[in-house]
């Protein structure tokens, strides 16, 4: 299944990898940043810009921080771009054994989630994470012998 960089229909706008413009004159294609994802909620003008880290257990908070000012250029431009819409960053954190802090909580909550469906996203996350790092271990033991 080929995933599209661009999924629509009347009500919400979902947009995947797509690079951003700060709206400053140095821009240029190649250096680009490109949040996760981005999405458009057209009937609540509400904009999520999407973006997600897995970053070392003592780094969560420095991968929260670095996330969230590493767009403010891209949240102005896009205001601008969309006048009469808010506009939020959503960073999704979750360390590389599955741990995670309320702020992710709070994060997927503001998608109107219901409390069944946000313990089902967490679980299947930290699901994921998990069985990624235990690839990555075997992965690693079959490259080096171990």
């Amino acid at each position: 299944m080929d995933i599209k960089t661009k999924y629509e229909n009347e009500e919400v706008m979902l947009l995947w990898d797509i690079p951003e413009y700060t709206g400053n004159e140095e821009d240029n294609d190649e250096e680009l940043l490109r949040p996760d994802g981005k999405l458009i909620l057209k009937n609540e003008k509400v904009i999520y810009v999407l973006e997600q880290t897995v970053p070392w257990i003592s780094n969560r908070y420095a991968g929260m921080i670095k996330k969230e000012s590493k767009y403010e250029n891209i949240i102005r431009s896009i205001k601008l771009d969309y006048p009469g819409y808010e506009v939020q960053q959503l960073t999704f954190i979750i360390d590389c054994l599955g741990g995670y802090d309320k702020l992710l909580k709070q994060n997927i909550s503001k998608l109107n989630f219901t409390k069944f469906e946000l313990n089902a996203i967490l679980s299947g996350i930290q699901k994921i994470v998990l069985s990624e790092a235990r690839r990555t271990i075997n992965q690693f033991k079959l490259l080096t012998n171990l």
